[in-house]
């Protein structure tokens, strides 16, 4: 088997990569396989990296019998036939990858999304929502200090690991500590806990963090919580925000929402006068979706925006402290590209791809969107979306 580790073309580029050097190295020194690099001026591990670990670097992987991806591929520069792994954002019909179907289809693709690799658990074997969680709860402190003025967290560097991120975090603990800020991380995934990995510090040093799952952040119409229900039926759930806005300061959101469950935190809880949640890190960022000020999202060179529940439009950062300061990155991996992918290769690596190799049972099968240009039994609703 031939495995290409493809260059990311989306815009704005990703810097992340399926498997480092090293990991690569190892897998091509212990299976009977061969792995290329297609050369990359942005990946975060140059290709000279990979060529000192003895792994091929070509601008050219067309003949290879897997490509690994990070984000989706320019629909132009997928390759005829070819068997591809990425995060493709088209399982919930997402309308701006209507274009990249089409041409997976036209092209006879096979492609399996990562996020639907789960285990026999139902958890995602491959994912990055820990380093999201992490790096969100960062710029949720470095948003809180620039908007009131009261201290500036320096932009995380490439080579950073979540340990830097709460280093610097502690640096400023006394301030938080002197505002009596306090904090809600809503989710019970992966990037929760990333995210209370850089604050449960904090927690320790007499600042309120806390951290609530779907559990306390909704109820049915008549009353109660069931998992299983709000999974399959969220359209009978109502929000519980209400509890909230009025008793923390910052919210890092990484929960899980459905597009038919109700919107979290809305116009009217942020237009109160006892609204006190005015620092938002969606890490979730689902636009238009659960968090009413997530209205598009940002970037990492310009991370955070300012929104106004009132007009509901975006203005200028931080011309009014009635306004809700966003931060809403949606490639929040990659300001730890390095360690990101470093995690991300060792879960593929052992999750997905030796049992691939060792001929053993896999949930790729499951994931698996596209089959040689066909929408596979699983993933057949997406036909009619398609076509609408």
């Amino acid at each position: 088997m031939k495995i290409g580790l493809i260059k990311e073309t989306k815009t704005p580029v990703d810097n992340r990569v399926a498997l480092t050097p090293q990991q690569a190295a190892w897998l091509q020194s212990n299976f009977p396989i061969k792995i290329v690099a297609q050369s990359s001026d942005v990946r975060v591990f140059a290709d000279d990296e990979y060529i000192k670990n003895g792994i091929a670097v070509s601008d050219v992987v067309d003949d290879c019998d897997l490509l690994l991806g990070i984000k989706e591929v320019t629909p132009d520069e997928l390759v005829y036939g070819g068997r591809y792994m990425f995060f493709s954002h088209i399982a919930k019909k997402q309308p701006y990858n209507k274009k990249l179907l089409r041409a997976l289809i036209r092209r006879g693709i096979t492609l399996t999304d990562y996020e639907y690799i789960l285990g026999e658990d139902g958890r995602r074997c491959v994912a990055f929502g820990y380093y999201a969680g992490a790096v969100g709860a960062y710029n949720a402190i470095r948003l809180y200090g620039l908007k009131y003025g009261k201290f500036s967290l320096p932009k995380p560097n490439q080579r950073w690991t979540i340990n830097n991120l709460t280093l610097e975090v502690a640096k400023v603990y006394q301030l938080l500590r002197y505002d009596k800020v306090r904090i809600l991380v809503t989710g019970s995934g992966r990037a929760a806990k990333g995210a209370m990995a850089v604050l449960g510090q904090l927690s320790r040093k007499n600042i309120a963090v806390d951290r609530v799952g779907s559990d306390k952040m909704v109820t049915s119409i008549d009353g109660h919580y069931d998992r299983t229900e709000y999974h399959l039926h969220p359209s009978i759930y109502k929000s519980k925000f209400m509890d909230y806005t009025k008793m923390y300061d910052i919210l890092v959101s990484c929960h899980y929402w459905d597009t038919k469950a109700p919107v979290f935190l809305t116009d009217e809880l942020m237009q109160a006068n006892d609204n006190r949640m005015r620092v938002i890190a969606d890490v979730t960022c689902d636009i238009n979706g659960s968090i009413a000020c997530t209205i598009r999202p940002s970037t990492h060179a310009q991370p955070f925006y300012d929104y106004s529940p009132f007009s509901h439009a975006e203005m200028p950062l931080f011309a009014d402290e009635k306004n809700i300061s966003v931060m809403a990155v949606d490639t929040l991996p990659n300001a730890l590209p390095a360690c990101a992918s470093k995690d991300f290769g060792y879960m593929l690596a052992h999750y997905v791809l030796i049992p691939i190799l060792k001929g053993e049972k896999t949930a790729v099968s499951r994931a698996t969107i596209v089959d040689c240009g066909e929408i596979t039994k699983r993933y057949q609703y997406l036909k009619s979306w398609l076509e609408g």
